[in-house]
């Protein structure tokens, strides 16, 4: 019997996957550590909204960030057409990485 072997690149799409679904936890773990500081009752940025005001922006700052990366992932294909891709995911990646060393000196 023939043995059929997955090539290296479905084992590297997969990992590269994984990667991604952590990345996408970090960046939740960060907005949920940020709306702690927010909703600090005394020193928050929230602090003098109360009610269905204070529901509403809570739920607005977290939705902004889903829905910046649903608007940032359609338009990213305008630098891949004209830079390429391989280019255009190395520099979201190096920008993602800075804004995480930014985050992390915070």
């Amino acid at each position: 019997m023939s043995e059929d072997r997955q090539p290296l690149s479905v084992y590297l799409l997969s990992v590269l996957a994984a990667v991604g679904g952590f990345l996408f936890g970090y960046d939740t773990g960060v907005v949920s550590g940020a709306m702690a500081v927010i909703l600090e009752e005394k020193d928050g940025i929230l602090s003098d909204v109360a009610g269905v005001d204070r529901d509403l922006w809570h739920q607005l700052i977290v939705a902004i960030t889903i829905g910046g990366a649903a608007v940032f992932a359609l338009l990213s294909g305008i630098p891949t057409e004209k830079l390429g891709r391989k280019f255009t995911i190395l520099s979201a990646s190096a920008i993602f990485a800075a804004g995480s060393v930014v985050m992390g000196l915070a």
